[in-house]
């Protein structure tokens, strides 16, 4: 089924699950490794060009492994391993989906210790809190999420670098690390292709090199809040152990969650309460479903407690007035996530059917089949709920903006919903495949392989751009500033000469 892993034992299940992660991130790092191999100059077109031939060089060296592996499963199909290809061929193409990305960061920054945006911007300031917490100090901001800059200042310290060179690090890291990150994630509630076809392709509108932990805590809190409900939905048949220990996982992740990112867990959050009042089966679970909540929101209070408090009561304080270009767009648009970037031409891009795009269409066409065909199942309701309080929260927001003079990052919420979005294309096409009473190709595996490592590799190179340096103003600007930012010992970065300020 499409909503619940493998019917074997749960040791056995999380045995597969850590190891597929394992290899996930170890193929993350070995592409960022040998990324490093990349000593080119990144201001120079020609060289830029060159670089990200050889990133897709190394991507498709590395996919051609899982494709290997893949066919493996299906030439000794009858083996006692043979199941196994498939998790462990998927597991290492989730190890290169986001690590194109992280090369060309590492390309784009060759030659400067500063990691993107340079000293400017938020950069700045997470570097500052950062190195304040290594010198035994605290964060001066009560709101703002501590686990990346308590994760900067230990990367600091492990390294001996400077919090303002670290980050690089942090950034590259974060960036390969999203793949296998949300391929784990889905794993929790999807099979194998599913968790890399659907959950893992999806993640690629929000990634983000410049604060990738905003693109980690979307690309998690999803199958997360899927996993909720799917706990509530089974509470009944639960032995109550069982339930205090789901309710104690699930806790702490959503409590390490909020301390990355807050926003990206509390704008869905409504849609989970939704979607867990409407499946659970009050009848039967009644007290065992108490037990399941009190043991998951006392370890959220644990762990997160606190500093959620601090950002509930601090928010209403904070004057949010930055007035990016998406803020002065159509709200109703959430299909493409530019960032910080402003884009050349008309915005929105104008569509072809009442100003809406094919794509647009498509989202709405898959929104309407998936709750047609599927909308008791935990993957659909949750996604469709979540997608519905981020939608709505969206229109509050702006609809306050003119009065009140205060973005309050409604144009954020367009990852969650390109997201979901692409989430629920997946879930539609599944089930009108079942449906239709297909059943599973024997080549399936291969067949989606080798189809996301062409995703990957294709949408690597054009988000790439973003971040191989091109001039103040432009999209690769951000870079460019690290380029030119003169370093901490006075000097210039090593291919600007004495051009840095």
């Amino acid at each position: 089924m499409l909503d619940v892993a493998e019917p074997t034992p749960w040791w056995r299940r999380a045995a597969l699950t850590t190891a597929e992660g394992a290899i996930g991130v170890g193929v993350a790092l070995v592409f960022v490794a040998w990324s490093r191999r990349v000593d080119t100059n990144p201001l120079n077109q020609i060289a830029q060009v060159s670089a990200l031939a050889h990133l897709q060089l190394q991507l498709w060296v590395l996919g051609a492994v899982a494709i290997v592996v893949a066919l493996a499963g299906l030439r000794w199909a009858g083996h006692r391993f043979a199941h196994l290809a498939e998790p462990v061929a998927c597991a290492i193409v989730s190890g290169v989906s986001t690590s194109l990305v992280a090369g060309a960061i590492l390309v784009g920054l060759n030659g400067t210790p500063w990691g993107v945006g340079g000293r400017s911007h938020d950069s700045n300031h997470l570097a500052h809190w950062a190195t304040a917490l290594s010198d035994g100090h605290s964060i001066t901001s009560p709101i703002y999420p501590p686990a990346y800059v308590y994760a900067l200042s230990w990367l600091s310290d492990v390294t001996g670098q400077p919090a303002y060179y670290a980050l690089k690090d942090l950034q590259i890291l974060g960036t390969a690390l999203l793949g296998p990150i949300a391929y784990l994630a889905w794993r929790m509630v999807l099979r194998p292709l599913w968790a890399l076809g659907a959950g893992t392709v999806a993640v690629l509108p929000v990634l983000d090199g410049y604060k990738p932990a905003g693109a980690i805590v979307v690309a998690v809190s999803i199958p997360l809040f899927v996993a909720v409900t799917q706990a509530f939905r089974r509470s009944a048949t639960l032995p109550v152990p069982a339930l205090i220990g789901l309710g104690v996982g699930l806790g702490a992740l959503a409590g390490l969650l909020l301390l990355t990112h807050p926003v990206y867990v509390l704008w869905p959050a409504p849609g989970v309460a939704a979607a867990v009042l409407l499946l659970t089966p009050w009848r039967r679970a009644r007290w065992r479903a108490a037990v399941l909540a009190l043991s998951g929101l006392a370890t959220l209070g644990v762990v997160s407690g606190p500093y959620l408090y601090r950002f509930l009561t601090g928010v209403p304080d904070v004057q949010e007035n930055y007035f990016y270009f998406d803020a002065l767009q159509d709200p109703a648009y959430f299909l493409m996530w530019r960032g910080s970037s402003r884009p050349t031409g008309d915005w929105p891009i104008p569509g072809e059917v009442g100003g809406v795009g094919v794509f647009g269409l498509l989202v709405a066409v898959a929104i309407g089949v998936a709750l047609a065909l599927a909308w008791k199942r935990s993957l659909v309701a949750t996604v469709v709920l979540c997608f519905a309080s981020v939608w709505m929260f969206r229109f509050y927001a702006a609809a306050r903006m003119s009065a009140l003079h205060e973005v309050r990052l409604w144009p954020r919420t367009s990852v969650i919903l390109a997201y979901c979005a692409l989430l629920l294309i997946g879930a539609a096409a599944f089930a009108l495949w079942r449906r239709l009473g297909r059943d599973r190709p024997p080549a399936a595996a291969l067949g989606v392989v080798v189809a996301a490592l062409l995703v990957f590799g294709m949408a690597g190179s054009a988000t790439a751009s973003r971040y191989l340096p091109d001039g103040p103003g432009k999209p690769g600007s951000l870079t460019w500033a690290a380029q030119h930012a003169r370093l901490l010992d006075g000097s210039c970065p090593r291919w600007v000469g004495q051009s840095c300020w």
